[in-house]
């Protein structure tokens, strides 16, 4: 799911957000860095020379980041809070993993609204990604009405039956561009993207859905080839709770349409018979058709926006 799924939407925003800026190198700020996954994801689609700077408040993360990429040239890890004027002004500000959710609404949206209005004196563009947990995920509906909750990371091996609960934040289209607009700054590019909608991190254990079927684990063992696998079990049922008119009607069409290609999917395999090679197809046109249908709203795991500041 990581490699398949996943993996290849952070890539497309990241390929997006370089387009636009013309730093040589360029000079990012990852925001939230851990031990530097973003510098991965980065560096999987360019090959252009970078100027990296890993901030986190965690002084353990800066440790081991620092560690790991220990004598890289052009890459540094620093203890650092977003929340804090850094005087930084890269070329990318740079996010993954949902670290903007670490803030609450109100400390998110000063923050950006500074971001911006910062990126907007320099006299090139600034690309800046904000990655969040998305409001309305099939995996939290009991969630819905609610913009900050306790969250555990049960997914995370070794996290234990009891995992320690931290506030996070979920966003919105909305909420992210209600900073956009207070910033007031001109734009080159203003972009939402969602990302595992169907197959996000908490379908696998139910933490907060209890019931919802492990269409991670399911679409796992398709990309394995397994023909053991019931397709009935992979049918999805639109999520129910408190979310506008537009996430339902889009829940709705967008479950009509994963229901039909494992229909024809099932019809195929009772005419030709199961095989891993089509089972692996099917897991392929999934993934297609999530990415093809993403609207950008808040309804998957996360909500990335690219939003790049003209000078």
């Amino acid at each position: 799911m990581k490699r398949f799924w996943e993996e290849p939407v952070n890539h497309r925003i990241l390929a997006r957000a370089l387009a636009f800026v013309e730093g040589d190198p360029v000079r990012v700020v990852d925001v939230g860095s851990g031990t530097g996954d973003g510098l991965a994801l980065l560096e999987a689609v360019t090959d252009r020379p970078l100027d990296y700077t890993g901030i986190d408040p965690d002084p353990e993360m800066v440790a081991t980041a620092g560690a790991t990429h220990e004598g890289r040239a052009g890459v540094r890890f620093r203890q650092a809070d977003v929340r804090d004027d850094l005087a930084l002004a890269p070329d990318l500000w740079l996010s993954a993993g949902a670290p903007w959710s670490h803030l609450d609404h109100d400390e998110s949206r000063t923050t950006l609204v500074r971001l911006l209005r910062d990126a907007a004196r320099r006299d090139r563009p600034t690309a800046v990604v904000v990655d969040t947990l998305g409001r309305w995920s099939p995996e939290w509906p009991a969630h819905w009405a609610d913009e900050r909750w306790d969250y555990r990371m049960s997914f995370f091996q070794g996290a234990g039956d009891d995992p320690v609960a931290a506030p996070m934040s979920t966003h919105t289209r909305w909420s992210i561009d209600a900073a956009v607009l207070e910033a007031d700054v001109p734009l080159a590019a203003l972009e939402f993207h969602d990302r595992a909608i169907t197959v996000g991190r908490h379908t696998s254990t139910a933490a907060f859905h209890p019931g919802l079927p492990d269409y991670r684990g399911l679409v796992n063992a398709l990309y394995d080839g397994d023909v053991e696998l019931d397709l009935t079990e992979l049918a999805l049922r639109p999520p129910s709770g408190t979310a506008p008119a537009e996430v339902e009607a889009f829940f709705a069409a967008f479950a009509a349409l994963w229901n039909a290609r494992l229909d024809r999917a099932i019809e195929q395999e009772a005419a030709l018979g199961r095989s891993p090679s089509r089972r692996r197809v099917l897991a392929a046109d999934l993934c297609a058709l999530e990415h093809g249908a993403a609207p950008g709203l808040g309804v998957g795991h996360s909500l990335i926006a690219l939003i790049v500041v003209a000078p």
